[in-house]
């Protein structure tokens, strides 16, 4: 099996945990390209690597995008269009979705507690906050949203608060706190949700192995657009509050 690993340094570190002994590994530059027989797995900015994702898409490469949080809605729907026009799936790291075992139904009132580590960045753990919303929701159509935040005297992240409305009726409240042991909650009118660091990461892995091997359905691009446009929405009240 060949892969190609490319992005920030503590995903391709977190990447190599998750490979069979076997692979052959080489590390991508924006410059550079996937082979055909390479599976590629990338996180980074899309200032510094969406060249490359188009190019590859382009050439009917296999792409696994690990922080499509980090990515605009406008960069994210123009991959849509690339991967409608070449035919390829770009697939999605969404773990969450899997890992706290939801009940097949969809909710009408949730309230998620999330915890920020120090080794990460708020917007993608936003982002995969608001793309676990919608999977429990059963819904994308946001009729109003709000938000506010705190920050310590350090300037990092102390608290974010968000709440949502949707059309249907459906309502959900989104925090998040500094925290290295807390479990992330989710909490409806009939159940408790949690997950652990250690769940989080094997989840993390679970899906990178099924890109790999290609064991069971992943989220592609298109399930990411609705959730972005979201995120976008609730990052600009942010600004303006």
């Amino acid at each position: 099996m060949k892969v190609a690993l490319a992005g920030y340094d503590h995903w391709i570190d977190s990447c190599r945990r998750f490979l069979p002994d076997e692979a052959e590994v080489r590390i991508l530059t924006e410059e550079d390209l996937p082979e055909p027989d390479e599976k590629c797995l990338l996180s980074g900015s899309s200032g510094d690597w969406y060249p490359m994702l188009d190019r590859a898409m382009r050439q009917g490469r296999s792409v696994f995008l690990g922080n499509p949080g980090s990515w605009s809605h406008h960069d994210l729907q123009s991959l849509e269009h690339v991967a409608e026009e070449s035919d390829v799936d770009l697939f999605v790291l969404r773990p969450w979705r899997s890992a706290l075992g939801l009940s097949a139904r969809s909710h009408r009132i949730i309230r998620l507690d999330v915890p920020l580590r120090s080794n990460e960045r708020w917007k993608p753990v936003f982002g995969h906050a608001i793309d676990l919303v919608i999977h429990a929701l059963g819904t994308d159509n946001l009729l109003r949203a709000d938000a506010s935040r705190a920050t310590s005297e350090s300037g990092g992240m102390a608290l974010l608060l968000a709440t949502l409305r949707f059309q249907n009726g459906s309502f959900a409240q989104v925090s998040i706190a500094p925290s290295e042991d807390a479990p992330l909650q989710m909490t409806t009118s009939d159940h408790v949700y949690s997950m652990d660091p250690a769940k989080e990461a094997s989840e993390r892995g679970a899906n990178i192995r099924e890109f790999l091997f290609k064991n069971g359905p992943l989220p592609k691009l298109q399930d990411a657009l609705a959730g972005r446009k979201i995120e976008e929405n609730i990052i600009s009240i942010l600004r303006t509050s």
